[in-house]
């Protein structure tokens, strides 16, 4: 497993979000880590095959360190996956998921497919596939030909017909992941579940900030699940 590893840190530039994910992950000194003042900190995971075009790599035991040094300096630490990108099978998804659960961060999300935009690195990897409107790698729910300025998804074929039922599997109940919805293309996302970390029309997220819950939209259903 190797992967892209973005930080969240409101307030800062991409440019320092970077170094100090970068000085997070390098530091020794458990001083460095706490040079960040926040007490949330996300990890987005970009899971890749070897194929896959990426910006920035570590390996699997920079992750491991990552989310140590936050769990030392009680800073929370959720890992943000990004499943199904192309080479994704059962076999790598389970590996990941196994992964996440041996370094423990408080809560990870499993986002399922990657939207592919125009212009990007991620259509060209995926030029073939597009050039089928039919093709089993592309997911969309507008008819005619393949438009991305519409939302297109590319989630591996590799997973099977039901790939949100298989990562739910292999999430196993584990109450530290956000685990993705199973729709169809009729059905929306559900809403009233804390294991749905999709923010949008999220009924139980609304309810909580009405009445008062603040911070991180996935922190405070973080604290929604473990109360």
């Amino acid at each position: 497993m190797k992967a892209v590893l973005h930080s969240s840190l409101g307030g800062t530039s991409l440019t320092n979000q970077v170094s100090q994910i970068q000085m997070l992950i390098h530091s020794q000194s458990l001083a460095m880590a706490k040079y960040l003042t926040q007490t949330l900190f996300v990890l987005n995971i970009q899971v890749k095959h070897p194929n896959t075009l990426v910006t920035l790599q570590h390996n699997k035991e920079d992750l491991a360190a990552a989310v140590k040094l936050c769990r030392q300096n009680k800073i929370a630490v959720m890992i943000d996956l990004l499943l199904g990108g192309p080479g994704e099978t059962p076999q790598t998804a389970r590996e990941t998921i196994d992964y996440i659960k041996k370094i423990n961060p408080d809560c990870a999300g499993a986002a399922l497919g990657i939207r592919v935009y125009p212009g990007t690195a991620m259509e060209q990897i995926v030029a073939e596939e597009l050039r089928n409107p039919t093709n089993g790698n592309i997911h969309r729910k507008y008819s005619g030909p393949i438009n991305l300025l519409k939302p297109t998804f590319y989630i591996s074929e590799a997973l099977g017909e039901h790939p949100a039922e298989l990562v739910r599997d292999l999430i196993a109940g584990d109450r530290r992941f956000f685990e993705p919805a199973v729709e169809t293309f009729d059905q929306a996302t559900e809403n009233g579940d804390a294991a749905n970390y999709n923010y949008n029309e999220n009924l139980l997220l609304t309810e909580a900030i009405r009445e008062g819950a603040r911070g991180a939209y996935w922190d405070i259903l973080r604290r929604l699940r473990n109360r």
